[in-house]
């Protein structure tokens, strides 16, 4: 009986989505002492190997090259691998396909989920928000770009092999993810400005690429609500997608490496506890990946939205304020026996997301969320670790429980409109402009 999701994660089980692990299998690295082999040779040895190799043809062609040789000494063979990177860098540096393992260290591959966060941070990001990256510029290496996302903990960034790009950046410790006790709460898009006396947010979607829920949230950006209206964001999909720009800035989904491919529950069939998606698997895999890139620490809530939900995050203060400081989660539909979860509009504090960043493993180990929708596995993960779920059954008009009129001034969220037509329309009736960037 939980609200259905469109997005279909995982086939029970599934665990995959945490990037994968490189070997030491590029020229010039021994892969059973992962050491450096020596690239070097005399002039002398290359010559008798040219002479043998050509005879005295071959080497008066050649000959030209061996002078050159000849005349730098100790010379070597042409870069390849990580020393070749190293010495490029600039911002058009680009790794290579597959990385070269010393002591521990490596650089990140160019298909991997540290590679594709650090070539956006090169191209975009320290242009958007230079003081997200203290210490770099748009010139600065691959693997000091890395360095910085490898001492945050992000995006499963290995430690790279350049000791003086590890020195620099331990030097200048980063300024944008707060782990533990920020120094002042969040401010414009999630950087600590001034303490508010009203709740700020983090607020999140997850999209099916190439969808109608595609088409939603760039409707949602254009008009700057949902989401977007909350003081950070971010829209989570499984493949990399423009959707569109935001203060002159393109927007990108942010990539959770998992299937989203599922099988939908009939309730009681199989041990299903509802008719719709069986999604918390891909969820569990979204929670992850935002939790371990610290985006919910430092504001007093977090969101998740589904992309056909209307969302006023403006009205949502109202709801929340008196819960500030505790461990809480918000019950937003009593239709049955018990309230419960519904999954168009979850908000959790920023206490209660700490419980479950330190117990969801042992809400994956001991819960049944195989046979679950995401909101439910949530709810009941919420209940394993002792967060208190409060009530508040007109937080949202869902379709699912009850509904509810877009005219409605109090309600904070209405679900579900499946077109951009219909979503704008709610817009409309809720009171607010349709039209082009004009949400404050």
């Amino acid at each position: 009986a939980m609200a259905t999701n469109a997005i279909c994660p995982d086939v029970p089980g599934d665990d995959s989505g945490n990037g994968t692990n490189e070997s030491c299998t590029l020229l010039g690295c021994d892969a059973s002492t992962a050491a450096p082999i020596a690239l070097a040779e005399n002039a002398s040895s290359r010559a008798a190997r040219l002479s043998v190799m050509g005879g005295s043809g071959s080497l008066l062609l050649l000959l030209p090259l061996l002078v050159m040789w000849a005349s730098s000494g100790q010379a070597r063979l042409p870069l390849i691998g990580e020393e070749r990177h190293i010495r490029l860098q600039g911002a058009a540096a680009i790794p290579p396909p597959r990385s070269a393992i010393q002591h521990g260290c490596t650089t990140a591959a160019n298909d991997s989920t540290c590679g594709f966060h650090v070539r956006w941070a090169m191209q975009q990001g320290i242009i958007a928000e230079p003081d997200w990256y203290p210490g770099l510029s748009k010139d600065s290496s691959f693997e000091a770009f890395q360095a910085l996302l490898h001492e945050r903990g992000q995006h499963h960034c290995p430690k790279p092999c350049h000791a003086e790009v590890m020195q620099m950046m331990k030097a200048a410790p980063s300024k944008t993810t707060h782990t533990t006790d920020p120094p002042k709460r969040c401010g414009n898009d999630g950087r600590a400005t001034i303490a508010s006396r009203v709740s700020c947010f983090f607020c999140f979607s997850a999209m099916i690429p190439n969808s109608s829920e595609e088409a939603l949230i760039k409707a949602q950006l254009d008009m700057q609500t949902s989401i977007f209206a909350c003081e950070s964001w971010a829209v989570v999909s499984s493949d990399h997608r423009w959707l569109g720009q935001h203060n002159g800035q393109d927007v990108f989904t942010t990539v959770v490496r998992h299937p989203m491919t599922c099988r939908k529950g009939h309730y009681g069939v199989g041990g299903a506890k509802t008719n719709g998606y069986l999604n918390s698997g891909f969820f569990m895999a979204v929670w992850n990946l935002l939790i371990d890139e610290g985006r919910p620490w430092g504001f007093d809530y977090t969101a998740k939205v589904d992309p056909d939900a209307v969302f006023f995050p403006d009205r949502l203060s109202g709801h929340v304020d008196k819960y500030k400081s505790k461990a809480v989660y918000l019950l937003n539909c009593n239709k049955w026996s018990s309230p419960k979860l519904y999954g168009s509009l979850e908000v959790f504090s920023e206490k209660a997301l700490q419980k479950f960043s330190a117990g969801r493993e042992q809400c994956k180990g001991k819960l049944k969320w195989q046979v679950w929708g995401e909101d439910q596995f949530m709810q009941e993960c919420m209940a394993l670790l002792q967060v208190q779920g409060q009530g508040d059954f007109v937080l949202v008009g869902d379709a699912n429980c009850g509904g509810g009129s877009c005219s409605d001034q109090y309600r904070v969220a209405f679900h579900g409109f499946k077109t951009v037509d219909g979503y704008k329309n709610c817009v409309a009736w809720a009171g607010y402009n349709t039209g082009k960037n004009p949400y404050k």
